[in-house]
């Protein structure tokens, strides 16, 4: 037996070794510690191929220089090793050994490059069919399936196995329409504004409804607009809602105001429409809403000069209460509604406005309630 001269195929493409043979019919065992994969051509011609990180013995018919070439290149990186060793036997040696052949376990490949240094560690998977699994993690004793899984594609699954039972806690999905999957029982909770004070803002509760949980601290949800202005906050404390609704003013001849409220247009609607110190000794002025009311509504009149609801500017007939009584009252029509009056109208409007001609400044509230 004896050792056959190492060479570096990283040092050049190709080139050639002396298997050490003084008689033809022996064998040598080349060891491939490199990630390179070598052609190797034989003195009479026949040639055998080498992979990378892989041992094998070849059977040399006659004596002579081995040529090899580099084929391909794994794509790896921190090799602990490339370099080529081996062993050569004449026939009658090695006709009472066992030659095999197989891997050489160096290097655990994972396909992609992992870089660690002493400030930072990354896992680097690029250029990968997808979606194509980044990392998974399973605990023991979870037959169920992964506790963690992060795509190359951006998707990932977090899981637990508590009591023998699996679940999934949170799942993104990736598409043109991508999906974020909260689990069976995921509460989101947050602090406040301090960092303390943990406690439930967002979940499903038992009998299947979304909930939106006021955070311990303030005990109050808020709404916002697009401007980040509150629109709505549900208060807690105090089990009320405020709604920050519409405002519409006008300014009388005087310096008054009159303005008109909205705070509920949904279906069922609600506006008030408000005096305060005004008068319009000229032509009234008009507010139109935010919500037309489409069928009508029922009318009070508080304190307020004489008030008309219009439709693109045309006064509605009012039935203004006269009396009240058991078997049924009555009524009479009118333009406008004065003050200490109730009424209805059963038509579409979209307009409120005072009378014009006031001869002096008012101060009240008139209520519209309908759809």
């Amino acid at each position: 037996m004896r050792q056959i001269t190492p060479f570096d195929p990283s040092l050049a493409t190709s080139g050639t070794f002396d298997p050490k043979l003084a008689n033809p019919c022996g064998r040598i065992v080349l060891f491939n510690e490199s990630i390179y994969g070598l052609k190797l051509t034989f003195e009479d011609g026949s040639n055998a191929a080498l992979p990378p990180w892989y041992f094998r013995s070849y059977v040399m018919p006659v004596k002579g220089l081995v040529k090899w070439e580099q084929q391909y290149t794994l794509d790896s990186s921190g090799s602990p090793a490339s370099l080529v060793v081996g062993e050569s036997y004449e026939r009658e040696e090695a006709v009472k050994l066992h030659f095999s052949e197989g891997p050489l376990s160096r290097l655990s490949n994972i396909g992609n490059t992992v870089n660690t240094n002493t400030a930072t560690n990354q896992v680097i998977n690029d250029d990968n069919p997808t979606p194509s699994i980044v990392l998974e993690a399973r605990q023991f004793g979870n037959a169920s399936g992964s506790n963690a899984i992060i795509y190359n594609d951006g998707g990932f699954l977090h899981a637990q196995f508590v009591s023998s039972v699996y679940t999934k806690l949170v799942e993104l999905i990736v598409g043109a329409s991508p999906l974020l999957k909260l689990g069976k029982g995921l509460t989101l909770q947050m602090p406040d504004n301090a960092g303390a004070n943990f406690s439930n803002i967002f979940g499903i509760d038992g009998g299947s409804r979304t909930f939106l949980q006021a955070q311990t601290t303030g005990n109050q949800i808020a709404f916002y607009n697009k401007d980040g202005n509150n629109i709505l906050t549900a208060d807690g404390v105090n089990k009320t809602l405020n709604i920050t609704g519409s405002t519409q003013s006008v300014n009388g001849d005087n310096g008054g105001t009159a303005s008109v409220i909205e705070g509920i247009i949904g279906p069922f609607k609600m506006a008030l429409y408000q005096q305060n110190n005004y008068r319009q000794a000229g032509a009234g002025q008009n507010i139109t809403l935010k919500a037309p009311f489409t069928f009508g509504a029922i009318l009070a009149n508080m304190g307020a000069g004489g008030v008309q609801f219009k439709q693109a500017g045309a006064a509605q007939t009012l039935q203004i209460v006269t009396t009240i009584a058991v078997g049924g009252g009555t009524s009479t029509g009118a333009s406008a509604i004065n003050t200490a009056s109730i009424g209805w109208l059963v038509t579409n409007f979209n307009q409120i406005a005072d009378g014009g001609a006031m001869g002096s400044a008012r101060s009240g509230l008139v209520l519209a309630i309908g759809l």
